[in-house]
């Protein structure tokens, strides 16, 4: 008997792989699954604490990326495991003042 073989969305799913924000494509509608933590190193040994999202896509696809502070804010108004929540990148766009750019997104929330 063959033994069965992992799927792509199970190994994307366990994989500790996580992308950045700025990989997602734009206008691209995702369910939100779930907020995490992680800790990461990042420079002289020292470590922080930084937040990713569990996204999947339409056709029920799991990405892991981080979170801008911005983003993460914007999530901890919303509970996963009982609301519909859904998020879009539109990628980075100018600020209104001054010469600095930001992730534009929107979160939306469907009853």
């Amino acid at each position: 008997m063959a033994e069965e073989f992992i799927s792509d969305a199970e190994f994307t799913s366990t994989s500790k792989r996580i992308l950045k924000w700025k990989t997602l494509p734009m206008n691209v509608t995702f369910r939100v699954r779930g907020v995490n933590e992680q800790e990461i190193e990042i420079e002289d040994g020292k470590k922080k604490m930084c937040k990713f999202a569990v996204l999947e896509d339409r056709d029920g696809r799991i990405k892991k990326v981080w979170l801008t502070s911005i983003i993460t804010i914007e999530l901890e108004n919303y509970n996963f495991a009982t609301e519909k929540v859904y998020i879009r990148s539109y990628g980075l766009i100018p600020s209104k003042k001054g010469n600095r750019k930001y992730y534009d997104f929107d979160v939306v929330k469907k009853d």
